[in-house]
């Protein structure tokens, strides 16, 4: 997106801020059991970065800049599951 054509006033305003993140994040709903919910909210503030940490923790290797197919399942759930 370019600013180009606008004054240069204009563009200054637009411009300020934090850069764009390279890997943003995306607003999801999620269905979880009660208890490991709970078992998250308990741990304090933090817990739904924690959340995320276990969950890139456990792509490991394979989630580094790679996003599965989306028709094909993780291999750990099995497909009749989905």
């Amino acid at each position: 997106m370019g600013f180009d054509g606008l004054p240069p006033t204009l563009q200054a305003k637009l411009k300020v801020g934090r850069p764009r993140a390279v890997d943003p994040k995306t607003v999801v709903t999620l269905r979880l059991r009660a208890s490991v919910l709970a078992a998250y909210e308990a741990q304090g503030e933090d817990w739904r970065a924690r959340m995320e940490t276990v969950l890139v923790e456990a792509l490991g290797s394979k989630g580094q800049g790679k996003h599965p197919e989306p028709d094909s399942p993780p291999a750990s759930v099995p497909r009749e599951r989905i």
